[in-house]
């Protein structure tokens, strides 16, 4: 069964973080006032931006990228991480922008025979003849949909007995764009439509395997 995983928001950008410290966070984005207590990770690189948790999703304010990630990966609260990067672009218009990306994942630690027509490759005798064995296969397609992309990634990895140790499939809905209503429609569009694209909507997800969420 695929279980859903790495689920996120993402918008490249130029982004201000002395502004978008964890209390300006708390303010700009979470809309939230100054006596609501925060989640802050500091890592241990110094360079690296503190991660602030709040509300179940968690955000990291880089100079070149805002992440916005769902503490556990369901609909309702990516569609909140979606709502929040909609806060940090009206909070922040003049951000330079680039774009936009919403991301899913969906792993299985049992081998899924659906995949395998994606998977596997006629030309792989080729090498498994003269001893090389694949420790992990990927396939990807990028295809234009609505105004952006879909980047769809299909993996396997393969322990050193060569059994299947992880089947993944994910999903970059992505958008480049320097105009903040573009992102803003990109983030906001309906749900469903994600849905459909990601779980081939109820008939189709047996091209997949079954989805757990």
């Amino acid at each position: 069964m695929l279980k859903p995983v790495d689920w996120s928001v993402v918008v490249a950008g130029r982004w201000n973080r002395a502004i978008l410290t964890p209390a300006g966070i708390r303010e700009r984005i979470h809309k939230e006032a100054a006596e609501v207590p925060l989640m802050i990770e500091v890592p241990i690189d110094l360079l690296a931006p503190p991660k602030v948790g709040f509300g179940g999703v968690s955000i990291v304010a880089d100079w070149n990228k805002l992440v916005i990630v769902p503490d556990s990966p369901c609909w309702a609260l990516l569609k909140k991480s979606a709502d929040l990067a909609c806060n940090a672009l009206r909070a922040l218009p003049q951000t330079p922008l680039q774009a936009v990306g919403i991301n899913l994942a969906f792993t299985s630690r049992d081998p899924l025979e659906s995949l395998n027509p994606f998977i596997q490759n006629p030309h792989d005798p080729l090498f498994s003849d003269i001893g090389l064995k694949a420790e992990s296969k990927t396939v990807v397609r990028s295809m234009l949909w609505k105004s952006g992309r879909v980047n769809l990634t299909i993996s396997r990895r393969t322990n050193v007995e060569g059994e299947v140790d992880a089947d993944k499939v994910g999903f970059n809905l992505e958008q480049t764009s320097e105009k903040i209503e573009d992102h803003e429609k990109w983030l906001l569009m309906p749900f469903s439509d994600i849905q459909q694209i990601t779980c081939h909507s109820q008939r189709r997800t047996s091209q997949f395997g079954n989805i757990g969420w």
